[in-house]
C-alpha cells in the first residue's frame, strides 16, 4: 500500500477572490506509517487530509492509492473528525456496525455485524457499553466509538483530523496510549492532523511540517528510531519537540503577522523539504 501526493495545489474561491490553500505538495506515505501533519492554522493540512479521504479534489496535481487516482470517498480510507459524529438514535454497537452495511459479504447478516462491532468495542475498552446511547457516553468514550467504527470496516488507511483536540488533557493522553497500542497491533497506515507538536511526537513515526498558507512541506522528521511508549519526561522526546517547534515557529509568526495585518508581514512562498 502506498499513497502518492504529486504536485498537489488547492485553490478555493471566496468573495474576496481566490485563496491558495496548498501551493504544491509532493509526499509519499508507505504501508504501516503513522504520519502526523503539523502546521499553522490555515496551512492546508486538513484540506490535504480531506483530499486523501476523497471528500475534495486537487485543483492541480493528483493523489493516488496503490497507483489508482483517488476520486471520491471509499471504505479503504476511513475518516475521523474532531467531533465523533455518531448517530444519536443508535447505540454504540449499532454506530460501530453502521459502516459494515456497505460490505456486500455482510448484507443481511446482523449477528455477524454485531459480533464485529463488539470485537472493536472491546479493542477500544468499551465492551460493556455496546448498548449505551451516545448521550450517555463521555466525550472521550464517544471518540473511542468513532475510532471503533472506523477500524471495523478494515480500511487500508485511517485518516484522523484533530480527533482529540476537543478533549481534556487527561483523556487525550489516555487515548494516545490506546491509539498507539491499536496501531502496533494492526499496523494500519494512519494520517493524523494536529496543531499539537507534543501530540505529534508522542504518536508519529514521521512528522510533516507545513509552511503558512499557501501550504507546502517545509520539513520532515523521521521518528522511527524513537521507541514507544514515549514519555514526555524523556530528554530525547523533549529535544525532538524542540526541533519540530523550531521548524514551525517562523510559519506561525507569518500567520500571526498576517492576521494582525502588521506592515511588512512576510508573504508565504512555495518552499521545499528541509
Amino acid at each position: 500500500m502506498r499513497i502518492e501526493v504529486e504536485g498537489v495545489r488547492k485553490v478555493f474561491k471566496s468573495r474576496l477572490g481566490q485563496v491558495v490553500a496548498l501551493g504544491g505538495v509532493d509526499l509519499s506515505i508507505d504501508q504501516g506509517e503513522f504520519v502526523c501533519f503539523v502546521g499553522p492554522s490555515g496551512c492546508g493540512k486538513s484540506t490535504l487530509c480531506n483530499m486523501l479521504a476523497g471528500f475534495d479534489t486537487p485543483s492541480e496535481g493528483r493523489i493516488t492509492l496503490d497507483g489508482q487516482t483517488i476520486k471520491g470517498p471509499s471504505i479503504e480510507r476511513a475518516m475521523m473528525f474532531q467531533e465523533p459524529a455518531l448517530f444519536p438514535w443508535l447505540n454504540a454497537r449499532q454506530n460501530v456496525a453502521f459502516g459494515l452495511n456497505s460490505l456486500p459479504e455482510l448484507k443481511n447478516k446482523p449477528d455477524e455485524k454485531h459480533a464485529i462491532a463488539d470485537r472493536f468495542l472491546k479493542m477500544v475498552h468499551l465492551a460493556q457499553f455496546g448498548g449505551a446511547q451516545p448521550h450517555e457516553l463521555s466525550g472521550g468514550m464517544r471518540q473511542r466509538v468513532a475510532l471503533a467504527r472506523a477500524l471495523a470496516v478494515d480500511p487500508k488507511v485511517l485518516l484522523m483530523d484533530e480527533p482529540f483536540a476537543a478533549l481534556d488533557a487527561q483523556t487525550r493522553d489516555h487515548l494516545h496510549i490506546e491509539l498507539q497500542t491499536i496501531w502496533r497491533e494492526t499496523r494500519k497506515t494512519i494520517v493524523f492532523v494536529t496543531h499539537n507538536v507534543r501530540e505529534a511526537v508522542t504518536l508519529a513515526t514521521r512528522i510533516v511540517v507545513f509552511t503558512a498558507r499557501p501550504g507546502t512541506i517545509k520539513a520532515e522528521f523521521n521518528l522511527e528510531e524513537l521507541e514507544f511508549p514515549r514519555s514526555g519526561a524523556a530528554s530525547v522526546v523533549n529535544e525532538t519537540i524542540a526541533r519540530v517547534q523550531s521548524a514551525l515557529r517562523d510559519e506561525v509568526a507569518k500567520v500571526e503577522a498576517r492576521e494582525y495585518d502588521q506592515p511588512g508581514a512576510p508573504t508565504p512562498v512555495a518552499g521545499g523539504r528541509a
